[in-house]
Parts: C-alpha cells; sequence; structure tokens
C-alpha cells in the first residue's frame, strides 16, 4: 500500500491531465517526446469535461495529421478508465480493421508498465475478454471497436467515439452520407445507457456540407437537434483568435503553410480542411 501510494504522489500530475499522461507515457514507452500543439490542450480540457459529465456531445473538427486519433480514440479512454474504471467505451471509424487496430493498441497501453505505475490501481483486463476489438476490466469498464455504419447489437457505453465516420473520398456520395447520417440517428443514441447524461464524441475531417457534422449542425440550428459543444480546428484560421492569426496554419512545426499547400494540390479542395 505504502509503494501504491509513493506511485500515486509522484504520478498525480499525469492522472490529472490527459497531456501531461501523454507526455509522460511519449517518453517512457516510445522512447520520444510528444510535439506538443496548442490545440492538444484545448482538446484535453473538453475531453475531462466530457469525463466529469459536463459536456454529453461534443464535435471536433480538424484536418488529417493533427493527432486526433492518437489523442482521443487511443489515448484518452484508457486514461479516461484509470480515472473512472467501469466506463464501458464504444469506438467507431469508417474501418472496423483500423478501429480495431486503434482498440488494439489502446490496449496495449493500458497493459503497460507506465501506465501501471501511473494508475498503480487500475483494475486488471479479464482474460475471458480480451482481443483486440473487444476487451474488458474486471470492474466493469471495457473497450469495444467496430465499424461506422452497423449494428452494434448487445453493447452499450457510457462513451461513444465515433472517428472519420466516412472516408474523404467518399464524401460526394449522397447514399453514404445519408447512410451514416441516418445510423447515428437510428443506433448511437440507442447504445448509450442513458442518452442525455452519457457522451457522444465526433472526431472527424470535414469534407462537405452534409457530412455526419453538418447534418447534426443543422439539426441544432433549427431547433431538431442536440446541442453541441464545437471544437473547430481548421489547417489554416480563417479568423484571428487568442491562439493564432487569420491565414496561420495548425501545426506551424509540423505542416507550415508551404506544406499545407503542397497537401491541398495533391489532395484536392475537397479532401483539405
Amino acid at each position: 500500500e505504502l509503494a501504491i501510494r509513493e506511485l500515486e504522489r509522484r504520478h498525480a500530475a499525469e492522472r490529472d491531465s490527459l497531456v501531461a499522461f501523454i507526455r509522460h507515457f511519449f517518453k517512457k514507452e516510445k522512447g520520444k517526446d510528444f510535439a506538443e500543439n496548442w490545440h492538444y490542450a484545448v482538446i484535453a480540457d473538453a475531453l475531462k469535461d466530457v469525463l466529469e459529465g459536463k459536456c454529453p456531445r461534443l464535435i471536433i473538427n480538424s484536418p488529417p495529421g493533427s493527432g486526433k486519433t492518437e489523442l482521443i480514440t487511443k489515448c484518452f479512454p484508457v486514461w479516461a478508465l484509470g480515472r473512472r474504471p467501469d466506463l464501458q467505451i464504444i469506438a467507431t471509424g469508417y474501418s472496423t480493421t483500423l478501429t480495431q487496430t486503434y482498440g488494439s493498441e489502446a490496449r496495449d497501453y493500458y497493459q503497460s508498465d507506465t501506465y501501471r505505475h501511473v494508475f498503480p490501481r487500475r483494475s486488471p483486463i479479464r482474460e475471458d475478454t480480451n482481443t483486440k476489438g473487444f476487451w474488458k476490466n474486471e470492474s466493469g469498464g471495457s473497450y469495444y471497436a467496430t465499424g461506422t455504419g452497423g449494428s452494434i447489437t448487445g453493447q452499450r457505453a457510457h462513451l461513444f467515439i465515433i472517428d472519420d465516420p466516412a472516408k474523404p473520398d467518399e464524401a460526394d456520395s449522397d447514399v453514404i452520407r445519408s447512410g451514416i447520417n441516418g445510423w447515428y440517428d437510428n443506433t448511437v443514441l440507442s447504445r448509450l445507457f442513458d442518452p442525455v447524461r452519457d457522451a457522444v464524441i465526433i472526431i472527424m475531417q470535414r469534407t462537405h456540407e452534409d457530412d455526419l457534422c453538418g447534418y447534426l449542425m443543422e439539426k441544432e440550428l433549427a431547433g431538431t437537434g442536440e446541442k453541441w459543444r464545437k471544437i473547430i480546428l481548421p489547417a489554416t484560421a480563417t479568423e484571428t483568435d487568442q491562439y493564432r492569426k487569420e491565414g496561420e496554419p495548425l501545426q506551424k512545426n509540423r505542416y507550415p503553410l508551404e506544406a499545407l499547400k503542397a497537401l491541398k494540390l495533391s489532395q484536392g479542395p475537397a479532401n483539405f480542411w
């Protein structure tokens, strides 16, 4: 017990702050520095509010390469399970295989020595439910990974993550867009234990005015949908705010303006945001 208390004292900052946790985890487990940027702190603050029940609906729009999957679909769930061991999570994305890979990496993070030091009271993973697509701990917490658009029979969650529900090159398909929007209406909320208090996080690159985020924002505006907290992070700032001036890149060290211009030319305006 004394050893556990000493670990808790030593790693109080990592348990309290998602960014501090990731910084420590990258250093110890990956042997490299976490490439920090101001937008990670903005997202992490919102995610903490989600976990504490202050933000049941969160939309995060950011461009490719902005670290959203690492932060939100891999690291946040395991950090959250350290703070709330009974948390049940469903994570979805346009590819079942890819989303289950994220689930497998999250499981590796959860089982690492570094995680055990930060959260010395973590609940062990159950031997009878331990696959890359679905793993549980002994306190009832779980991580279920699957594809967007399908049924999620028999699974419910306190936290439902939607990470890029459609491929950018399918953005012009009315059939695919309407299918995903209908899937949200007919499936997602019914998979929450409490549709009012439990949380939905949507993280995606905007690709069309009627993509999932556009659809939900339009419903909110019309007074027929849910109220969403929105974090909008375009690749280049559309106006001056407290973090950057108009025209400045989101990550000037990783993607300076010259790199963003090259990406826009290669990907096309529809796939670049």
